[in-house]
């Protein structure tokens, strides 16, 4: 009955549970409670392929998405190893013929490896302060059958040892965890709507990853077009003071 759907949790109600527990575990109970409740519902229709459909096709879609910011981001991070690789060479070609390249050229070579290599660290700061963050999300979501982390330890080793005690211990490990979660996936499978709240979580979690792809990717280019600007601009802002220097002189010896 359409009675029974909760209400949305309100901002106040939301800035009263984040102030009341510091580790936000009163917050994910409550919005794992409203939203499960939600979807508990008797009104709440999963029963039709179209829907069921256009789930899938959301969380493929998201997917796709998520991929190709992935691919940009990494194009973004080749493009700062180059500057780093190319600002190295030119030192290396000033220092090995210092005496034979004039100034000009040598004050250009050394402020432009600088601009590159400072641009190439900057963005690889970017990106690797985008990849194993401590995302909000996770306080608040929820996605046992998606996620390893709910599974399996991150200590367990890929490959079976060869020595018998830890091998013996590898494979407790998991098995234990592998039993564990399929008697918890079929535990959950008896919820009403429950693994439809979970895709939907999955959905919503994938379109957070595009937002931090994308944000770090607009980072990584702004810092790569002051980059390229400054290169550009610091010998013809050289040329453009040699050339006044110069005017000056002549017109005072006139």
């Amino acid at each position: 009955m359409a009675a029974n759907i909760p209400n949305q949790l309100t901002d106040t109600e939301i800035k009263n549970l984040i102030s009341s527990d510091p580790s936000y575990n009163a917050l994910k109970l409550e919005v794992q409670k409203n939203l499960t409740a939600l979807f508990e519902n008797e009104t709440f229709n999963n029963q039709e392929a179209d829907i069921k459909e256009r789930l899938y096709n959301m969380i493929d879609y998201a997917i796709g998405r998520f991929d190709y910011y992935s691919e940009q981001k990494h194009k973004f991070l080749n493009i700062g190893l180059s500057f780093i690789g190319v600002s190295a060479t030119f030192i290396g070609i000033l220092l090995s013929n210092n005496s034979s390249i004039p100034c000009f050229l040598k004050t250009c070579g050394y402020i432009d490896s600088f601009v590159l290599s400072i641009t190439g660290v900057v963005m690889l700061v970017f990106y690797n302060s985008y990849m194993t963050p401590d995302y909000p999300y996770r306080k608040i979501m929820d996605i046992h059958s998606w996620y390893f982390k709910y599974k399996f330890s991150d200590k367990l080793d890929y490959r079976l040892s060869k020595r018998k005690m830890k091998a013996d211990r590898q494979l407790l490990e998991v098995t234990t965890s592998y039993m564990s979660s399929v008697y918890n996936w079929t535990e959950k499978s008896k919820k009403k709507n429950y693994f439809i709240k979970e895709d939907i979580e999955q959905v919503a979690i994938l379109q957070l990853l595009q937002k931090y792809s994308r944000d770090c990717i607009t980072k990584m280019k702004t810092t790569m077009n002051w980059g390229i600007t400054l290169f550009i601009a610091v010998p013809i802002l050289l040329l453009i003071k040699n050339l006044t220097i110069m005017l000056i002189e002549y017109l005072g010896n006139k």
